[in-house]
């Protein structure tokens, strides 16, 4: 309880301070989240990106705030559907980071795209984007087209 009221009051204070806010619904489950991703990204042609991570983490929040500014919105908005894994701090969701091989233990944020099938096609192996927050916009576009490369070298569109 005590952790519950600690996060909405630091989300209630990084809101009203104009700093951005936390990347990841603590209480969503993860697995209706990707369930109708992957029922979206079949109606729409695309792949599914599962991001792994916390909002403890610095590298998350800043992956957060460039994914929505364009070049990169822009990117991921047209290829992907996007969920976004809360780890905790490695407590939660383990079922689905096993399940999905994301290789948290490598950094966070990580990421894994999926097909229409839900089978993995591609993902960050190595902490990639552990420094999330001293990556330019192109490096980070870079990254997710050679993600994209690799799916659709794997996956069923």
């Amino acid at each position: 309880m005590f952790r519950v009221i600690v996060t909405i009051s630091l989300a209630f204070f990084l809101t009203s301070c104009g700093i951005p806010e936390l990347p990841y619904d603590e209480n969503a489950n993860a697995n209706e989240a990707i369930k109708s991703a992957l029922l979206e990204a079949k109606d729409m042609g695309k792949f599914v990106l599962l991001e792994f991570g916390a909002n403890w983490c610095g590298d998350c929040i800043s992956l957060n705030q460039k994914m929505k500014k364009p070049p990169l919105k822009d990117f991921i908005d047209a290829n992907f559907v996007v969920v976004k894994v809360d780890i905790g701090e490695g407590e939660k969701n383990q079922a689905l980071t096993a399940k999905y091989g994301a290789a948290t233990n490598k950094g966070i944020p990580t990421v894994v795209v999926v097909d229409q099938h839900d089978s993995v096609v591609a993902g960050t192996t190595s902490g990639q984007l552990a420094s999330a927050r001293n990556m330019g916009e192109q490096a980070l576009v870079d990254l997710y087209s050679g993600l994209l490369a690799q799916a659709r070298g794997l996956g069923a569109r």
